[in-house]
């Protein structure tokens, strides 16, 4: 059954429309956790799979770089959602984080077992190319990108994130979460190979002093960026609250169904800061 909540209007946020003259973009993500950000796609049909490998992670990847200031990146997978193909899948209506603190240290046991994954793979095959011990000295997140697919304004089943800094560490459990049954990402989780999504963090209850924001008449030139994971604190005190898709009571009875494209990237910083 659905919760009623209000949800503002992050347009009328300086900071969270990146334009705060105090922070850096960067801070507002380790604080708030999420920020709008223009960018402009040379993509030409998200629906084509290929074109998003070829394209759309690269251009992502570099985008990470400028907006966080890290050293080195790799795309970890992509949803589709909406559309009329099999490839489209439902908007996700409960509200979640993909991961919990457990990532980085079950990527630690992956690499002590000698698995392929994300972090020591080459950069030539999709990876970060990091040593053991690299990786282990340093900083690890996890970079969601949200974006509508149509280029008129979305009118339908917006995202909406509750800003971090109105949570506390007990609104969150905790419930594992299998890859082999994420079909939305399984597709294209290839370089991730991680078995399960170390505990999916969930909003405990509804509690009032969440406050929660959205992007209204978002359009494909235009990201939400928020964060899934950071080794650089716990959640929620390292900027992670969680997000869901929403029925606006207000949407048009004509408005069309909603297609997006979400795309995650892994981002490392070397503790090593000459590197």
């Amino acid at each position: 059954m659905g919760v009623d909540a209000k949800i503002h209007d992050a347009r009328v946020d300086d900071e969270l429309m990146g334009k705060a003259t105090d922070k850096t973009t960067m801070e507002t993500l380790d604080t708030r956790g999420f920020l709008l950000q223009s960018h402009t796609s040379a993509m030409t049909d998200f629906w084509d799979q290929q074109s998003i490998l070829d394209v759309h992670y690269p251009e992502m990847q570099r985008f990470s770089e400028k907006l966080t200031g890290c050293n080195r990146t790799a795309v970890a997978a992509h949803a589709l959602r909406g559309g009329v193909t099999a490839m489209g899948r439902p908007a996700a209506y409960f509200v979640h984080n993909d991961f919990s603190d457990r990532l980085k240290p079950l990527y630690q046991e992956l690499i002590a077992a000698g698995e392929k994954n994300v972090i020591t793979d080459p950069v030539d095959e999709g990876g970060m190319g990091l040593t053991s011990d690299e990786f282990n000295r340093g900083r690890l997140a996890v970079m969601n990108y949200w974006r509508p697919m149509q280029r008129e304004p979305l009118q339908r089943n917006h995202m909406a994130i509750i800003d971090s800094t109105s949570m506390q560490g007990d609104d969150i459990v905790q419930f594992p979460h299998y890859m082999s049954q994420n079909k939305a990402f399984g597709s294209f989780s290839k370089h991730f190979r991680i078995p399960t999504n170390p505990h999916v963090n969930v909003g405990n209850r509804p509690n009032p002093n969440h406050k929660w924001f959205y992007f209204p008449g978002m359009t494909c030139d235009e990201v939400m960026a928020f964060k899934n994971y950071d080794s650089e604190e716990k959640q929620p005190g390292n900027g992670i609250g969680m997000h869901t898709s929403f029925d606006d009571p207000n949407t048009p009875e004509s408005a069309p169904m909603r297609e997006s494209i979400e795309i995650r990237v892994v981002c490392f910083w070397f503790a090593d800061a000459e590197k």
